[in-house]
């Protein structure tokens, strides 16, 4: 006899960590190009230059790159969902640096955060889905967390552009 209660809970943990996981592969996604989108506001508030700019982008994509082989060796060791809110938690706090950065060194940091907290986020949402999800579905779901992934590439010109006009 199969428990039913049992069948409908592993479901409903399999969801909530996938829609978790899409959460924060959308905010690392609407990230990259809002920024992009923010840049010449940026520039203007801070009085930055050319080279300025480029580090801007440079810096979270190199903390990004080079740490997310790191962060999911770390997921292995201290666990998927340490890692995870770990990089939930880095991200959001150079988020919060980078809102009140008023010249480019405090920036580049909220920068660095945001880098590392995609690496950690994007490394374990990937694992948590991978171990949470049964093998017949795996594919459906990993298909969803990277469509999010693409969504939130769409949708951030938009929400950057919409914050730009109604706040500066």
């Amino acid at each position: 006899m199969v428990d039913t209660s049992q069948t409908s809970r592993s479901l409903f943990d399999c969801w909530l960590v996938l829609m978790v996981a899409c959460l924060g592969a959308f905010l690392v996604g609407s990230n990259a190009t809002g920024v992009m989108t923010a840049l010449p506001a940026i520039k203007a508030d801070l009085d930055l230059t050319t080279l300025a700019q480029q580090w801007i982008m440079n810096i979270y994509m190199l903390c990004a790159a080079v740490l997310v082989a790191i962060m999911g060796c770390f997921s292995d060791i201290f666990g998927k969902l340490n890692v995870f809110i770990f990089g939930l938690a880095a991200f959001g706090l150079g988020s919060a640096a980078d809102m009140v950065a008023n010249d480019i060194i405090f920036l580049l940091v909220g920068r660095i955060g945001q880098g590392i907290g995609a690496a950690a986020l994007m490394s374990a949402a990937v694992a948590l889905v991978n171990v949470t999800t049964e093998k017949s579905k795996r594919a459906l779901a990993l298909g969803i967390w990277a469509s999010s992934v693409a969504l939130g590439l769409g949708v951030g010109v938009l929400i950057a552009g919409a914050l730009i006009a109604a706040i500066g």
